[in-house]
């Protein structure tokens, strides 16, 4: 009896709720039959809604699986200003997603939609870029307002088969080309994810494949972060030219690499780097080349405290048809309060040879450099070195221990080259054979 009753009541209430979403869309379908007739309250709603300017030479409304949505012809989204031109679209939509209206219970969640839109970027200094002349990107060193994550409004932003042209990037590169933009934003309470698929510049060659969240947006000014980027058949010659004070010593090549980094704020927690090149040419101190038929491995960086280390993983080179065995390495530092620094490093094999090409990860331009022109060489087996001083006064104590083989390294300043040597060392300040 009591379930007849639950059953009966349970049916009441769906039929209700039915009636009223049949009322409901009825309601909204004769709104948006009426749409085109008011343009000018449809540019007025979509800027109190967005904060942007829209222009288009036609509007059809339309209902969709996730809710109603006006669709756009010829679309040109416009800054605040309704002067500047952040991105123009064949077509474009732009929508209230039911669902996630009823998900983060705000009563307003736009969905917007650009179809094959063009996007200009204007690179205006060496860490600062626009999509205008009023909108920042990112201004390194200013105390100007730039574009943050959290700028983004609740909802959906996704572009299908864009085109971007980044303009100004350097005399080499003047004017940089990513065909095929896929990308889409989703905005949350205090979280948005991003997701980018390109195709790189001729000039770059290959892929790009981008995803990153950040969390807590709302409630810090440094929310949690995780990335991950990738890329495959890029051309070094032509990344060379992009950044040629990072990637200057790299002559040619091929690969592809992925990294995956989390961190907070301004922070970097740890990255993972999977890397894999062919037919590589390096330029060391004094023009010579170094060449590499292959080389691949991985690396892991990780921050806690003030604490960082480097590890490094199947690091292999093929040089003149011999492979080398997989280097295992490990570096771990930390910098003191007053100019201390406290070092361990250790790697069972490691051909110095092989770090030529890894320079360009190092995070420092003078330590690059220095490693660059030192352009050291040889086999170094059972390897470790501590290096400590507890001010930028104190002396220096170290201790280190090593099997080396046709080990050296080229002339640096005023002190001369060496090459050829074998043996072993083993010593710290005081003597050491």
């Amino acid at each position: 009896m009591v379930l007849r009753r639950f059953a009966k009541v349970l049916g009441i209430g769906a039929a209700i709720a039915l009636s009223a979403l049949l009322a409901a869309l009825l309601a909204m379908k004769i709104a948006i039959d009426r749409v085109p007739r008011y343009q000018a309250e449809i540019r007025a709603w979509v800027y109190r809604q967005t904060g942007l300017h829209v222009r288009f030479s036609r509007v059809s409304p339309a209902l969709r699986w996730y809710g109603p949505e006006l669709s756009f012809r010829d679309l040109e989204l416009r800054a605040a200003d309704d002067r500047q031109v952040l991105a123009k679209a064949v077509r474009g939509r732009i929508g209230i997603d039911v669902w996630r209206v009823i998900e983060s219970g705000r009563w307003f969640t736009p969905r917007i939609d650009l179809d094959s839109p063009t996007i200009v970027i204007a690179r205006t200094g060496p860490a600062r870029f626009s999509l205008t002349t009023g909108i920042a990107l990112h201004d390194a060193g200013s105390t100007a307002a730039a574009f943050r994550p959290s700028d983004l409004p609740p909802g959906i932003l996704s572009i299908r088969d864009g085109r971007l042209t980044v303009t100004g990037w350097n005399r080499r590169l003047p004017r940089l080309v990513l065909d095929h933009v896929d990308f889409l934003a989703r905005r949350d309470a205090g979280a948005v994810q991003v997701r980018l698929d390109a195709r790189l510049p001729a000039e770059l060659g290959g892929e790009l494949h981008f995803s990153g969240r950040a969390a807590g947006l709302d409630a810090s000014d440094a929310p949690r972060w995780h990335a991950m980027l990738a890329t495959r058949g890029v051309s070094f010659a032509g990344w060379r030219q992009l950044l040629p004070d990072t990637l200057g010593h790299l002559r040619s090549g091929r690969g592809a690499f992925r990294l995956v980094a989390s961190g907070t704020g301004r922070d970097l927690s740890q990255a993972g780097f999977d890397f894999s090149a062919t037919r590589v040419v390096a330029r060391a101190s004094g023009g010579a080349l170094a060449r590499f038929d292959r080389i691949a491995g991985h690396l892991q960086l990780t921050h806690a405290g003030n604490r960082w280390t480097l590890a490094g993983q199947r690091v292999q080179a093929q040089r003149d048809g011999r492979t080398d065995p997989p280097s295992r390495f490990e570096v771990n530092w930390r910098g003191i309060r007053g100019g201390g620094l406290d070092l361990r490093a250790h790697a069972s094999y490691l051909r110095a040879d092989n770090l030529l090409p890894l320079a360009a990860l190092l995070p420092q331009n003078s330590t690059r450099a220095r490693l660059i022109a030192l352009a050291p060489t040889g086999e170094w087996r059972d390897a470790s070195l501590s290096l400590e001083r507890a001010n930028s006064r104190a002396p220096w104590r170290f201790r280190v221990r090593a099997r080396f083989h046709n080990a050296g390294f080229a002339a640096f300043g005023r002190s001369p080259g060496v090459h050829g040597l074998s043996g072993v060392l083993e010593g710290d300040q005081n003597a050491g054979h």
